[in-house]
């Protein structure tokens, strides 16, 4: 009898339910008619007519199947109408939390009353367990909010301190792994420089530079930077003599450039030419400059293409003193190992452009802080554990992206372009599958943060291959840097068969929050079906 009654029912809604193009309601119309189904957000009438009307709610409110009701119209579209309550009696959805926790054998505390109300809010079930559980969870993490735990529980994120930490990160518009990798590669910079700092100056065989702090080829595997390194490593070490003739001629023609951050190439060439002046001006027979020594000068004007073999040569042709050249191979030491290692660890522009090198790059960075955290070279250097935390940091953090990704269309960028540390974000709204033709509109949010630009928020809606395109910036000089830029933008677009419909600048007026602003309003879970029935039947 059940069986049939339902059937009935769903005849009914199948062929009276309002469907988009015959909505005709208009603002301020009210609606009357019997709830067959309800949830915070929505509610099913079988209005007076015998029609069926399906609507989303304005604000949220609990009805109950079988109830009466009367809505006003606040919104109609063609295809949906946004339904507002005339009259809602907060004592009764006082009484129905009241009635879930006491069947729950719970406290009716506020903490309690607040959990309930979440997890209403949000889909979840509210039974006795899944209450207790919740509890128990506010318990074990005190530093997380209960909408946190609702967040990671709903999308299947395991609840733990790290990941807490992760997602309090996000939602403050940090980037915990970009953090991690630059402050990983600070760190394991830092053990080196301590250990070249507290070297002796002259006794032979006593600096250990030729021994690397922590192995670096854990985290990068460029010949490049093993090749340069290593004979780094023993030219330092020929400068404890103190001794011009003893000093070996590197055999890396590797240039600074390829070893250097951009900044540090450019500090460089500054201490050089100070330094190689002031040595010229002190000869005191001020004789003209040999070719070798024109040739030297000539090259600081372009120092990234200078190498070791330049610099070794500087000191033997009189341009730098050695106990210059020692400070400056020391000080090129702790750079070149920084710039390795963020190298190593970050996305390059290759990376970028091909999406399986970008989803391999994760997979990367994960086995490399495994065997980090696993070196005993590692334990017995790192002291202060500051690198091993480091490393569990990114761990963490790839972690926590991987299981984000699950439900969300994020991906998070950390950058090394043109030798400036940079990242960015790039969220997708929209189904993961593809509409029909390819015509179902997908918006992105893409979030930068550029050493020359400050923070910057791109908006891109794509249909088909139509772009509306829309960037959100800080300040006038950042704005007035991209309107210039716009024309190229757009005819870059065309080149590669995109339709730019529109294109602009406008300031970042509020800072976006990742998780309420979009994780939040996302239907990602579209595979859930959702079954109800009349208590009453």
């Amino acid at each position: 009898m059940i069986h049939k009654k339902y059937g009935q029912v769903q005849n009914t809604a199948e062929t009276n339910t309002v469907k988009g193009e015959r909505l005709t309601y208009k603002e301020g119309q009210v609606v009357k008619g019997e709830v067959l189904d309800a949830t915070l957000t929505g509610v099913k009438i079988k209005l007076t007519n015998g029609q069926i009307l399906d609507a989303k709610l304005a604000q949220p409110a609990m009805f109950s199947i079988g109830d009466e009701v009367a809505l006003a119209v606040k919104e109609a579209s063609a295809k949906q109408v946004l339904l507002t309550t005339l009259h809602q009696d907060p004592q009764l959805v006082e009484d129905k939390l009241i009635t879930i926790l006491e069947n729950a054998k719970l406290p009716l505390t506020e903490e309690n009353h607040h959990l309930v109300r979440q997890l209403i809010e949000n889909n979840l079930p509210i039974s006795d367990q899944s209450l207790k559980n919740f509890i128990q969870l506010t318990k074990q993490f005190p530093e997380a909010t209960v909408k946190q735990l609702i967040f990671m529980v709903k999308h299947d994120i395991p609840v733990s301190s790290e990941n807490i930490q992760q997602l309090t990160m996000l939602e403050n518009n940090e980037h915990a792994l970009m953090k991690s990798i630059t402050s990983l590669a600070d760190d394991i910079t830092s053990i080196q420089r301590s250990e070249l700092s507290t070297s002796p100056l002259i006794i032979k065989d006593t600096l250990s530079v030729d021994q690397t702090p922590i192995p670096l080829t854990l985290l990068t595997s460029d010949k490049n930077s093993s090749e340069f390194l290593s004979n780094l490593n023993q030219v330092i070490k020929a400068t404890a003599d103190l001794n011009i003739e003893t000093i070996p001629m590197p055999t890396s023609k590797v240039p600074l450039g390829d070893m250097l951050l951009t900044k540090d190439v450019e500090n460089l060439s500054r201490h050089l030419k100070h330094n190689m002046v002031e040595q010229q001006n002190n000869i005191i027979e001020k004789l003209p400059l040999s070719d070798a020594q024109k040739l030297l000068f000539e090259k600081l004007e372009t120092p990234k293409q200078m190498n070791l073999v330049d610099l070794v040569t500087m000191t033997k042709e009189k341009l730098l003193p050695l106990d210059q050249l020692r400070g400056i191979l020391i000080q090129l030491k702790t750079d070149s190992t920084y710039a390795t290692l963020v190298k190593g660890m970050l996305m390059s522009k290759d990376t970028l452009g091909d999406m399986v090198q970008v989803k391999d790059y994760y997979k990367s960075l994960n086995l490399k802080m495994t065997d980090l955290i696993k070196s005993t070279e590692l334990a017995l250097k790192d002291e202060s554990g500051h690198v091993l935390k480091e490393a569990q940091n990114v761990k963490s953090s790839v972690s926590f992206l991987n299981a984000l990704g699950k439900d969300f269309s994020l991906m998070h960028l950390p950058m090394l372009l043109q030798d400036q540390l940079q990242h960015s974000e790039l969220y997708v709204l929209g189904d993961r599958k593809k509409g029909k033709d390819g015509e179902k509109s997908i918006t992105a949010l893409v979030r930068l943060d550029l050493v020359n630009l400050g923070h910057t928020d791109i908006h891109i809606k794509k249909t088909g291959k139509n772009l509306d395109i829309q960037f959100f910036m800080t300040d006038e000089k950042q704005i007035s840097v991209v309107n210039e830029n716009l024309y190229g933008l757009h005819n870059l677009l065309n080149r590669k068969g995109f339709n730019v419909l529109s294109i602009n600048v406008t300031p970042l007026q509020k800072s976006f929050d990742v998780v309420t602003d979009f994780l939040d309003g996302q239907d990602v879970k579209a595979n859930i079906s959702r079954y109800t029935f009349d208590m009453r039947a």
